[in-house]
């Protein structure tokens, strides 16, 4: 009781001082005081303030989406696993914790489960593109040291060391190079949305005048597949397509 009541004041500073005041760091040791505290609307707040600095990152994401589901915020906590996976696709827990939002809404649709060889390879391998590309970095230079011990040392063991070396280093920079911008794409990747209203007329036309084509409910994960100033053209399953108003959804 004691450490509950502790939290609250401690939190109850922090909405003093502001939340723009505080670092990064304060927010997510405080945000994760408060999750474990069982104060998820606190938790969830604090997280959120770390987001609107700019910051973002799939720990950040998966704990935003953790404490989202813990409150019931199931489009929240949809989205924010999914962002979580944009930015770490190979991450087991989030591809848990997504799964178990995903049983929460009413729509269910695994045609958006991401296809295709890039996304595959994505979530084969894991990682994100900053990790490849610093070992493709890393494998370049052992490239480049073997390379220059063939070229300047006589010794025969030696040239045939930094003969193979040099190939399997350059071979590995490729390999490295291909999956830090595999990765990258699928983190770049905006063709996706959520949809949070509790429920939504999706219409054939972008005009509230327009037929009603089907009937969406939040939670829905959407493919966005033409736009204009107030609508989005989006699919959802194999035959359903029609546009709903973009201030209903927010881009993963």
């Amino acid at each position: 009781m004691l450490a509950r009541i502790s939290l609250i004041i401690a939190f109850a500073g922090i909405l003093l001082t502001g939340f723009a005041e505080q670092s990064p760091e304060t927010l997510f040791a405080a945000a994760n005081k408060a999750y474990d505290g069982q104060l998820y609307d606190s938790s969830f707040k604090l997280y959120k303030a770390i987001e609107d600095q700019g910051f973002v990152s799939a720990e950040l994401f998966q704990n935003m989406g953790t404490a989202a589901y813990k409150l019931d915020m199931v489009p929240d906590a949809v989205y924010y696993f999914e962002k979580g996976l944009k930015l770490n696709p190979g991450n087991d827990d989030l591809r848990h914790n997504l799964e178990l939002a995903n049983q929460r809404i009413t729509d269910k649709n695994d045609e958006f489960t991401r296809s295709g060889i890039g996304n595959w390879l994505s979530n084969t391998v894991g990682g994100n593109a900053d990790q490849w590309a610093i070992l493709a970095v890393i494998m370049s230079i052992f490239g480049a040291v073997f390379f220059t011990s063939y070229l300047f040392v006589k010794k025969n063991w030696i040239q045939k060391s930094g003969l193979y070396g040099s190939i399997v280093s350059w071979i590995l920079t490729l390999i490295f190079v291909i999956l830090a911008y595999v990765q990258y794409r699928v983190a770049s990747d905006s063709e996706f949305a959520i949809l949070f209203e509790p429920s939504i007329d999706v219409r054939n036309d972008p005009s509230e005048a327009a037929s009603i084509a089907f009937v969406l409910h939040e939670g829905s994960k959407l493919k966005i597949l033409d736009a204009n100033e107030n609508w989005l053209k989006i699919s959802f399953g194999d035959k359903k397509v029609g546009w709903v108003p973009k201030k209903v959804v927010k881009i993963i």
